[in-house]
């Protein structure tokens, strides 16, 4: 067994224009595990946030009530983990498989501020949240092999079950 290191990236980035911030900051971790000599498991995960800060002011339409902040934040983490290698040698080469699983968390908050009115108000519908799970594998196979005309010939049969809190589920076979 053997294992490494596969990357790590950390941003941070402020930009301002005018009466407009934005940061945001990521870091992105991953580990690859190989455990034969066909086959590897690799787990990643991933944190990023994303802060925003604006003023909006409308001098003809606000009635005196000045600037508004409209501060936003949203933020995403996942991790993912897939194995994958060959299972067996065909007349058309190796019969190779992935599988797999995958987390992802979202959300995002938005609200409106008034400093002149001292007030706090959601603008809208101010806050979101997303989690999916989802799990999938995929199947290649070898069908043909150096013929004449044909390099080589694979099927691939894959698919992905995701769930959503908000709104369900999918099932996405590929053929």
């Amino acid at each position: 067994r053997s294992g490494h290191f596969s990357q790590f990236n950390t941003v941070a980035l402020e930009v301002q224009t005018g009466d407009f911030v934005a940061e945001q900051y990521g870091a992105t971790l991953g580990i690859e595990l190989r455990t034969s000599d066909s086959w590897q498991i690799d787990v990643s995960g991933t944190l990023s946030e994303n802060e925003t800060r604006s003023v909006v002011s409308t001098p003809s339409g606000n009635q005196g009530r000045g600037p508004t902040l409209q501060p936003s934040t949203s933020q995403l983490w996942s991790v993912d983990a897939i194995a994958s290698g060959d299972l067996l040698r065909l007349p058309g080469g190796l019969l190779r498989m992935a599988i797999g699983a995958s987390y992802r968390d979202q959300s995002y908050e938005f609200y409106s501020i008034q400093p002149q009115l001292q007030t706090q108000t959601p603008a809208g519908d101010n806050e979101r949240r997303l989690d999916s799970y989802a799990i999938f594998s995929e199947l290649s196979i070898p069908l043909i092999a150096n013929r004449p005309g044909i390099d080589a010939l694979e099927l691939s049969i894959a698919g992905r079950y995701e769930e959503y809190d908000t709104f369900g589920e999918t099932l996405d076979p590929k053929f």
